[in-house]
């Protein structure tokens, strides 16, 4: 299935339109991970000027990864994304002592309840569960489906979320609020320190969640026919 190009300038100017009217700097403020939190901090450096530029550029950047057309800044941008990445590098205050919050087994398994119970309230019953995986499936039209997976198997999250799009066998994967945005290929939460903020993160995931589905399907029939 290949899906048109009409399609992805709308997902990635929806993009722009969400770090323009502040959605995005919401979306990752309300997500205890470090991808989310590193980039909010990275912002913060920089100036009033530099960021509306640096959101462009992050967006661009992953629609050309998806597209696979080129991305080819001028020499100042490339520089000032390259400033900006090596922030995003750099460990937070809350960071410290991370390794005993997660292996905390009372906070893994109350992220692990709350986060499923989440998922099945948006997604649905998962089709698979295997390797500590949710996949799911949501007919978006006759043709396509949005596959959402979350993920509680990794040593180093204590939850992991991703999607793809496509038929029978998904085509475009890594697709999420954050590649949307042009943040991060998935959206981790590493930094959930005790059980009510598990319960809570996994609320505000739920709401993030359930806006993507209805986006992805306004966007999807806005475009029907753009894939084949």
């Amino acid at each position: 299935m290949k899906i048109d190009e009409q399609f992805w300038n709308a997902y990635f100017e929806q993009a722009l339109r969400m770090w323009e009217s502040g959605r995005a700097q919401e979306i990752l403020r309300a997500i205890p991970g470090r991808q989310a939190q590193r980039c909010i901090a990275a912002l913060h450096d920089c100036t009033l000027a530099e960021r509306p530029v640096i959101h462009r550029l992050m967006v661009a950047r992953f629609k050309s990864s998806v597209c696979g057309g080129p991305f080819k800044p001028d020499p100042a941008h490339e520089a000032l994304l390259y400033q900006f990445d090596a922030r995003r590098l750099q460990p937070l205050p809350q960071e410290s002592g991370i390794a005993n919050r997660k292996s905390a087994r009372a906070v893994r398994k109350a992220v692990k309840t709350a986060f499923s119970e989440a998922a099945q309230r948006v997604f649905g019953t998962p089709t698979r569960g295997e390797a500590g995986e949710r996949e799911y499936v949501i007919g978006l039209t006759s043709r396509i489906s949005w596959r959402p997976v979350l993920s509680f198997g990794s040593s180093t999250t204590q939850a992991t979320y991703w999607a793809s799009l496509g038929n029978r066998e998904p085509s475009h994967v890594a697709l999420n609020v954050l590649s949307q945005i042009g943040v991060s290929g998935s959206t981790d939460w590493d930094l959930i320190s005790s059980l009510e903020e598990a319960n809570r993160s996994a609320l505000d995931a739920e709401a993030i969640w359930s806006v993507e589905v209805a986006r992805m399907r306004e966007l999807i029939l806005e475009h029907d026919g753009v894939y084949v």
